[in-house]
C-alpha cells in the first residue's frame, strides 16, 4: 500500500497512522510549508515529507493507492482544484476530513471563541455540512464510507478511473 498525506502539517496524524500500516507499506507526507515538513520529519524519522503545493503535487499520475487529506480543504482558496489534483495522483482512494458545519461554529461559540466571526475559525475559507461535503467530493469518485465523529465529517472516496 502506498499512502500520501497531503497537508500533513507537523506530522501528528502520520505519527498515529504509520504504526497502523501493514508491513511493506509506504507512507509519505507533503505540506506547503517546509517548516512543517521539517517538524514532521523530526516526529517521524525515516518517513519522507516534501514541501509542495496541493495544487501542484510533483508526483506521477496514479502513483499512490491512497491520498489522505485531513483538516486541510477548509483552508484552501480552490478546494476543487486540490481535490482534482489529489484524484490525479491517487490510483484508488481518497480519505478526506473537514470540520462539520454548522456544528463546528456552534462548538466554537459555546467555548466563547471567535465570537466576532460567528464561531468561524481563522483561516477556514470553506464550510461544509456532511451532506454538502459528500456532494463536493463525489465529483472525484464514489463515496463508499462516511463517518461523523464529533465535530468532523470523514469520507472515503473510491476513484472511478
Amino acid at each position: 500500500l502506498t499512502i500520501l498525506e497531503v497537508g500533513c502539517g507537523a506530522g501528528f496524524s502520520a505519527e498515529r497512522i504509520i504504526p497502523m500500516c501493514h508491513q511493506g507499506s509506504t507512507y509519505e507526507g507533503s505540506d506547503l510549508l517546509s517548516d512543517l515538513t521539517n517538524l514532521a520529519s523530526e516526529r517521524n524519522p525515516g518517513t519522507v515529507f516534501t514541501p509542495e503545493s496541493v495544487y501542484d503535487l510533483r508526483r506521477d499520475d496514479n502513483s499512490f493507492n491512497l491520498i489522505i487529506g485531513l483538516e486541510m480543504l477548509e483552508h484552501l482558496e480552490d478546494p476543487e482544484k486540490a481535490l482534482m489534483e489529489m484524484r490525479r495522483v491517487s490510483s484508488q482512494y481518497l480519505l478526506l476530513s473537514v470540520p462539520r458545519e454548522p456544528i463546528w461554529r456552534i462548538l466554537n461559540m459555546t467555548r466563547l471563541k471567535y465570537l466576532s466571526d460567528l464561531g468561524n475559525t481563522p483561516g477556514h475559507l470553506n464550510h461544509w455540512s456532511t451532506r454538502t461535503f459528500k456532494k463536493f467530493v463525489s465529483q472525484a469518485g464514489k463515496v463508499t464510507e462516511v463517518r461523523t465523529p464529533l465535530p468532523w465529517t470523514m469520507v472515503l472516496v473510491e476513484l472511478e478511473k
